[in-house]
């Protein structure tokens, strides 16, 4: 009696368990980084998103992402012998790399924090036969399957503004509240009440010159002001008119960071800052 098993692929029966195995393979490297992937793109926050090892995804996937090697330096420049550590998957915006993605399919303890030792101490990212900065970046790293909870969010580590060990299918929330939301809506409202008691909040006191995600230095003064206005990522605070390679920028008041989609209505949404600097409020929210 041969017993049949159902393809992973199209549900119908396979009495070869070869072409059972074989099919199982090929789901697994056409499934593991597509959903992590779709979640980044679906943001449209990225220029380029890079993933790494054996896929069936196209290349380039949704027009964006791409079958491409990276490493991870602490020094710049070319050459293997700069690279630490080579990352599953990168977001880049612009000349800025701003996510870090290692999926543990076989995780531990020990393995998870040598990755973050290593990784968290490099500062610039090559591939594509060029040198990408880390501004501040995140990482995420997705443990596929353990019977521990590993959830931790770990802030200011090493060159890196967090970490987060999580569940590979916990991501898409967590990315949200780490990445995008970045819990800016309760950072405003601690400001809010400080300026209410006619005080200043601490991160006034504490702002400090960064970088936007097209490489711009934004002055401290010009985060403190964009901050009061309501802005809850300062990655999207620009000089007027240079908004990046795709020429359009980042609603970043009064809602979560979403490139304008014509000319019009980014230019309603402006709100300038000093010294030619300005930032966008979201068309959908209210002044």
């Amino acid at each position: 009696m041969i017993l049949s098993e159902k393809c992973i692929l199209c549900n119908s029966e396979v009495s070869d368990h070869q072409t059972y195995m074989n099919n199982k393979k090929r789901f697994v490297r056409t499934t593991r980084y597509q959903g992590i992937i779709d979640v980044l793109l679906d943001t449209k926050m990225f220029s380029s998103v890079h993933f790494d090892h054996d896929t069936e995804l196209s290349n380039p996937y949704r027009e964006i992402a791409y079958h491409l090697r990276s490493a991870l330096q602490k020094e710049s420049g070319k050459g293997r012998g700069k690279h630490c550590k080579w990352p599953d998957i990168v977001g880049i915006k612009g000349d800025i790399c701003d996510i870090i993605i290692e999926e543990e399919r076989h995780p531990n303890g020990l393995k998870i924090r040598k990755n973050l030792d290593i990784i968290t101490q490099c500062n610039y990212l090559w591939t594509n036969g060029r040198t990408y900065n880390l501004n501040n970046p995140t990482l995420f790293i997705l443990i596929d399957d353990t019977t521990e909870d590993p959830t931790s969010v770990k802030e200011k580590i090493g060159y890196f503004s967090k970490a987060i060990v999580c569940m590979k299918n916990d991501f898409p929330e967590m990315f949200e509240r780490y990445y995008i939301r970045n819990e800016g809506t309760i950072t405003m409202n601690k400001i809010d009440e400080t300026t209410k008691a006619g005080g200043k909040s601490q991160m006034d006191e504490d702002a400090e010159d960064v970088l936007n995600f097209v490489g711009t230095k934004i002055p401290g003064e010009i985060v403190r002001e964009a901050r009061r206005l309501g802005c809850n990522d300062t990655r999207f605070i620009y000089k007027n008119n240079e908004y990046g390679p795709k020429g359009m920028p980042c609603a970043s008041i009064g809602a979560k960071p979403t490139p304008f989609r014509n000319e019009r209505n980014m230019e309603q949404s402006k709100v300038q800052l000093s010294d030619g600097y300005v930032v966008f409020r979201s068309p959908s929210s209210k002044d």
